[in-house]
């Protein structure tokens, strides 16, 4: 996964222009200047809503654990979700989307970067969830990248979907639409992390100096960005790696340990066992980098 380089003071720029672009295409569905499928109608009609969103910026590991966490996802409940609506900026390019024998796509493959969830303005208690891609990122059929367009600027729109207030069972998911299935999984996995506080931490991102908050207040409302990191292995004395005097073991990366059960002793002379649930948590040296596993999400028609 390569690099996207956003910087926090960037994010309510971003956020601002997804919103603006949402009035200025509910302007063009109102005017009748094309026909559109009344499920993105409504999405592009919930764009707005964004302006309020709050600005999620997911680091590098973050995003890399989120992919490889998103294997394990049984359920996606939209009630998980960190916010009413949000846009989330990831530091990595998520995995590549392709789209194979499908009549209606307007490209080949995406490598999305941002993540948007916003209520829906017309169904009860439904949620669009969408993923952008940078132009730059976005290869068409005809081998060419996407051009920036007048309405979203340097943005695309990769994927979208609307989903109900309804646990989604993944796996029975995946035997119908693979495809929504491993992007619902990830976009789970992601929430998931931020509610894993021995895993990762959310925090306000330092605010900008004196200058920038001048120019950025000029232009836009500042609103907190917060921050999506893993959390240091020194802050989990339980989960510590052992020290060379202890241990021969020497590792070159880190990983996830997922959430699993121990026995352990208990009561009069350690004569009992009880089972304790032990929380996911990183292992590894702090500076070795995180391991991850090659994802492509594949559209077919």
């Amino acid at each position: 996964m390569s690099v996207v380089r956003v910087r926090p003071a960037q994010m309510p720029g971003i956020r601002d222009g997804f919103a603006r672009a949402g009035r200025e295409l509910s302007r063009l569905k109102s005017a009748r200047r094309w026909d559109i499928d009344p499920e993105l109608a409504d999405f592009f009609d919930s764009m707005p809503r964004l302006a309020d969103a709050e600005m999620f910026l997911a680091s590098p590991d973050a995003t890399t654990l989120a992919v490889e966490a998103a294997h394990d996802m049984q359920w996606f409940d939209p009630a998980t979700r960190p916010s009413e609506a949000g846009v989330m900026v990831f530091a990595r390019h998520l995995p590549l989307v392709t789209v194979e024998r499908h009549p209606t796509a307007s490209y080949r493959s995406a490598a999305p970067c941002i993540l948007t969830w916003v209520p829906s303005p017309s169904r009860h208690e439904e949620v669009h969830v969408a993923l952008f891609s940078r132009c730059d990122d976005v290869v068409l059929k005809d081998g060419r990248t996407c051009p920036p367009n007048a309405v979203m600027g340097e943005w695309e729109l990769s994927m979208c979907a609307l989903v109900d207030p309804e646990v989604v069972d993944l796996g029975e998911l995946a035997r119908s639409d693979a495809a929504s299935a491993g992007i619902l999984s990830l976009i789970a996995a992601i929430w998931s992390l931020m509610q894993t506080p021995s895993m990762t931490e959310v925090k306000d991102a330092p605010p900008p100096t004196a200058r920038k908050a001048r120019k950025a207040a000029s232009k836009q409302s500042s609103s907190p960005v917060r921050l999506l990191t893993l959390r240091a292995p020194e802050d989990h004395p339980e989960h510590a790696e052992k020290t060379e005097s202890t241990s021969k073991r020497t590792y070159t990366h880190r990983w996830p340990v997922r959430p699993h059960p121990r026995q352990q002793r208990c009561g009069p002379k350690l004569g009992q066992v009880k089972t304790t649930w032990i929380p996911g948590y990183i292992k590894g040296p702090r500076d070795a980098p995180l391991r991850e596993r090659p994802v492509v999400y594949v559209w077919r028609g």
